[in-house]
């Protein structure tokens, strides 16, 4: 299984399956994209041995229903047929947790279970609570691999008795030898295209390799903000009320700003924008988000106050 980049991470899960020091529970956190479940997979892989029916009898994956952008696949899939038990969108309920308990306690030739829950920052209060108490009970042969986004959404006590694990975005380098590894033939200014808007994710990398709409979306958003710049007034006032039709779409475009802003400053700023007030536009668009997941909020009006700040002076 090729995983990209994370070498002292791999190492040291290596480390413990040879010295059959794996713990019961890992917490593998950090950005989506960068391959924490493709990591969870190959260290189940590992502690499960190299037996395909070995792996597909002992190991479940649970997983929240979320877009395909957020994680994986960084690399080939491999094990096609772990059992998969699938989320309707959103939380995961105790119902999955009990589904999960009740597979993992279920005989096996090899006397290991490894469990991945994967987008485990939706685990539910009802659904931490049994989690938590599995974790409690001694289970000889049992790992637990949590994947999370968001560690602050777990209990406290969940996250005490893992072994922790973050993971960081990936160096431009890896994700560059990935790009050219799977995009034979490339169009030089579409690689640097995929590697801006990867920001050190390689599974977003593959994503827009995989989809190219999914970068043009991108290229396409930022453009618009950066001709912001030469619109009049009136002309911002019209683009917040037509913004304001379609709120989704509307922080969709704004993620995608301050994704573009904060790498254009990475490498060097936007042409003819200084760094002050660039980072100024971040802060409005920041704040903007706050505001338009306010009930009461005037969609349209707190859109113009942003687009106003799109300004070169």
């Amino acid at each position: 299984m090729n995983i990209i980049g994370h070498k002292k991470i791999i190492d040291l899960l290596d480390k413990a399956v040879a010295k059959n020091s794996v713990s019961q529970a890992y917490l593998f956190s950090g950005p989506s994209g960068v391959g924490k479940f493709q990591t969870a997979k190959y260290f189940a892989e590992k502690i499960l041995g190299s037996s395909q029916q070995r792996i597909s009898d002992a190991l479940v994956i649970l997983e929240a229903d979320k877009e395909k952008n957020s994680e994986e696949p960084v690399g080939e899939e491999k094990n096609a047929k772990a059992d998969k038990t699938k989320m309707k969108k959103g939380e995961i309920k105790i119902e999955e947790i009990r589904e999960l308990k009740r597979k993992l306690f279920l005989s096996s030739e090899t006397g290991r279970k490894v469990a991945i829950i994967r987008g485990a920052e939706k685990l539910n209060k009802s659904s931490q609570n049994a989690l938590l108490k599995i974790l409690e009970e001694p289970n000889e042969g049992l790992t637990i691999i949590l994947v999370a986004d968001d560690e602050k959404k777990l209990f406290p006590t969940i996250i005490s008795r893992c072994q922790k694990t973050r993971f960081g975005i990936v160096a431009d380098g890896e994700i560059s030898k990935l790009v050219d590894s799977r995009g034979k033939n490339l169009n030089p200014e579409i690689k640097q295209a995929i590697l801006f808007w990867s920001i050190g994710r390689p599974g977003l990398a593959l994503e827009m390799l995989e989809n190219p709409e999914k970068l043009e979306l991108r290229v396409c958003s930022f453009r618009e903000a950066r001709n912001l710049f030469q619109k009049t007034v009136l002309e911002k006032f019209v683009l917040a009320e037509n913004l304001a039709k379609d709120l989704n779409g509307a922080l969709a475009k704004m993620n995608i700003w301050v994704v573009g802003i904060r790498e254009a400053l990475l490498k060097g700023g936007l042409e003819g924008i200084s760094q002050e007030k660039s980072l100024e536009i971040l802060e409005k668009i920041s704040e903007s988000r706050k505001l338009l997941g306010q009930t009461n909020a005037n969609a349209k009006l707190i859109l113009e106050n942003m687009l106003l700040a799109f300004s070169r002076k």
